[in-house]
């Protein structure tokens, strides 16, 4: 039987599967009058459905076995089969072969890059059947009796024991409870949530979490179970709240981890009748709520919340039966429930999860900083062909070795047939990719953030100082407005806008002057406002073309457009997908409000093309008005916001100065900030 109970063991999940192993299920066989009594008809049973289990395609791709060097697949090879599963992973990683495919490890292919993962016949997860442990204790004596009264299998590896058979055998430490965020409490949601001393960690489907809407940042963790140990991709999510569905006490949960399935059944969780069946705690019938199997099982409740699982009154058990516990989330029961009952399956729970924080990652800031310096140093030309039936803004753009994209050509016609001038500005509509954009209310992430900057704000008061003077300019100057009290209310829960997060950041040769940002690459339940809008042509002169073209006369010409992309307004359709929250005049001991910026904002990865465009535009418009060098200074002599030209005197300095500067302002542009530099003769 030692032999017996050494072959016992859990294989089933590969190293490399990333789905959740923290309770780990052993098959057993409900008929034990047919198991197979000696070793070749067990490794005859088991060579047939392991080769049943993999595809024909699959097994022909490997013609010469590793193990026994015959004609025939690793799954179908009887040598491999009679090692026991820890056996044939040690020979695996001894011959260098993939645990997901069998493949040879090289460079290019090892076991976390690996694309053809053969799925199971038998648990149908992404690993190759013969590293799915199907086999049971050899020569069990076929005197053992099938009327065992234990209640406890014959190997145990762990703390906590369970079955499954379709009925109620053991009860765990389940409750009902309310689910909520701390943000806003008025989203909440039932579901069950399993107290699990034995897990350092606190779960949540995946389901659940998408219900109630709360933002979650990407990390990676290493989950350690009692057979396994394995490293995943998850999402970690916090300012989670619980309460009992009898009362209103709330209980913060630490940080939780996204998981696609809690491995945890119904059938663990006692009904109304079931207690009625015990003397010593029918009572809690009337404060335990019954069964409801419509409630999801959404939390696993780990021991680094303590407050949920401390118990605060115990029923100890009577003859062998359950007892209860009473925590801060409810009534409990912990215990078998039938008497002489059959084990069909055993699920262990022993979790230790370890977090990498280095791994947690801000997807949107970096990708957004990276643009931001690319479109600074860029040194592609103006890279825009034109045909007869472009746009006329693009006239002066041509380049003939060079093809525009549809997504370019899109653009470029939503802009011209769009584009107006409205209050001496131009107006561009946000470039969107589909016309019907549905995008999720994601207002709870942008309290999330701002609770974020609050703390900041109370560690550096220099910090919520410039922050402040910020915001109330942008106001000031109508770059952003209040949202009417009407509109929030309309649109409570409408699917056409976004509320965009910020930031600030300092410009490291100017520490006095603060910038900020609006993260418009931020996700939320998979969308981003960046995802959804055109990037629109390459519209930005090259660096070096404007550099050599300012070096051609001996008097130097400089100046700056002042916030560019603010000059460029957004049609009031679109205003609602431009919002963010808010204290009024910087107050945080007020509540957080809506507003909505009214123009093309710094973060957004369209917005510079459409200043860009505006600008040209503003040329072409009114090339007919200044004389062609003029205009030319607008297409030619800009990069991005910088004004960079050289003139052969004075006079003609000052003739352009001026000149310029009208026609800026003729598309809302106002041109600041001149510089002449003249040589010395």
């Amino acid at each position: 039987m030692q032999e017996a109970e050494g072959r016992v063991k859990q294989g089933s999940n590969d190293l490399n599967t990333q789905s959740f192993s923290g309770r780990t299920r052993v098959p057993m066989r409900q008929n034990r009058s047919v198991l197979a009594t000696n070793a070749a008809e067990s490794n005859s049973a088991l060579s047939t459905e392991c080769a049943a289990a993999v595809p024909q395609s699959i097994r022909r791709e490997s013609r010469t076995c590793p193990k026994c060097m015959k004609s025939h697949d690793l799954d179908d090879c009887e040598a491999y089969l009679n090692l026991a599963v820890e056996d044939r992973r040690k020979f695996l990683r001894t011959s260098r072969h993939c645990f997901g495919c069998y493949g040879r490890i090289s460079r290019s292919h090892d076991v976390r890059s690996c694309r053809r993962r053969r799925r199971c016949k038998i648990c149908s997860k992404l690993h190759p059947t013969g590293l799915q442990d199907v086999r049971l204790t050899q020569q069990l004596q076929q005197d053992v009796s099938l009327e065992c009264n234990e209640t406890q299998p014959k190997v145990v590896q762990s703390c906590a024991t369970e079955t499954d058979n379709g009925s109620e055998s053991v009860a765990m430490s389940i409750v009902m409870v309310q689910l909520t965020m701390q943000s806003n409490p008025s989203v909440n949601i039932t579901v069950y949530a399993a107290l699990d001393s034995m897990s350092s960690a606190c779960f949540i489907s995946r389901d659940v979490w998408m219900k109630v809407g709360c933002p979650g940042e990407p990390t990676e963790i290493t989950i350690k179970t009692i057979t396994d140990e394995c490293r995943q991709n998850t999402t970690v999510v916090t300012g989670l709240c619980v309460s009992s569905v009898l009362s209103g006490r709330l209980i913060n949960l630490p940080r939780v981890y996204t998981q696609d399935v809690l491995p945890i059944s119904v059938d663990e969780i006692p009904s109304h009748s079931t207690l009625q069946r015990f003397p010593h705690i029918c009572h809690l019938v009337s404060e335990m709520p019954d069964r409801d199997e419509s409630i999801p099982i959404g939390l696993i409740i780990g021991a680094n919340c303590p407050k949920a699982l401390q118990p605060q009154h115990v029923i100890s058990s009577m003859d062998d039966g359950p007892f209860a516990v009473q925590t801060a989330l409810g009534w409990c029961l912990l215990g078998p429930l039938q008497q002489n009952f059959h084990l069909d399956s055993i699920s262990c729970s022993r979790i230790q999860a370890v977090e990498k924080p280095v791994c947690v990652r801000d997807t949107g800031v970096k990708e957004m900083m990276l643009q931001m310096y690319e479109s600074d140093f860029s040194e592609s030309l103006s890279k825009v062909s034109h045909h007869a039936d472009e746009p006329a803004v693009c006239i002066s753009l041509q380049q003939s070795d060079y093809a525009v994209s549809q997504d370019d050509r899109r653009f470029l016609a939503l802009m011209e047939s769009e584009a107006k001038l409205v209050d001496g500005h131009y107006q561009l509509p946000l470039p969107f990719r589909q016309l019907d954009v549905q995008m999720p209310n994601n207002r709870a992430q942008a309290l999330h953030r701002a609770q974020g900057l609050e703390r900041r704000f109370a560690a550096d008061k220099k910090f919520h100082d410039d922050y402040t003077s910020f915001m109330n300019g942008m106001i000031n100057k109508g770059y952003a407005r209040k949202v009417p009290a009407k509109e929030c209310d309309d649109k409570a829960v409408d699917s056409k806008l976004w509320y965009i997060p910020h930031h600030g950041v300092y410009h490291p040769r100017k520490p006095e002057k603060i910038r900020v940002v609006f993260d418009c690459s931020c996700q939320y339940l998979g969308s981003s406002l960046n995802r959804v809008l055109l990037q629109g042509p390459d519209l930005t002169n090259s660096l070096v073309g404007v550099l050599i073209r300012f070096r051609q006369e001996s008097i130097a010409l400089m100046a700056d457009i002042e916030a560019m992309f603010h000059q460029v307004r957004v049609p009031e359709s679109q205003l609602d997908y431009l919002r963010f929250v808010w204290w009024p005049d910087g107050n945080v001991n007020v509540s957080l409000e809506d507003y909505q910026m009214t123009v093309h904002l710094f973060g957004a990865v369209s917005s510079p093309s459409c200043a860009n465009f505006a600008s040209r535009k503003t040329a072409s418009d009114n090339e007919a008005d200044f004389c062609e060098e003029v205009a030319d200074m607008l297409r030619k002599n800009f990069y991005v916001d910088d004004m960079l030209k050289s003139v052969a005197d004075i006079s003609t300095a000052k003739t352009l100065a001026c000149a310029v500067q009208q026609i800026c302002a003729k598309g809302g542009f106002h041109l600041t900030k001149f510089v002449a530099i003249a040589k010395k003769s």
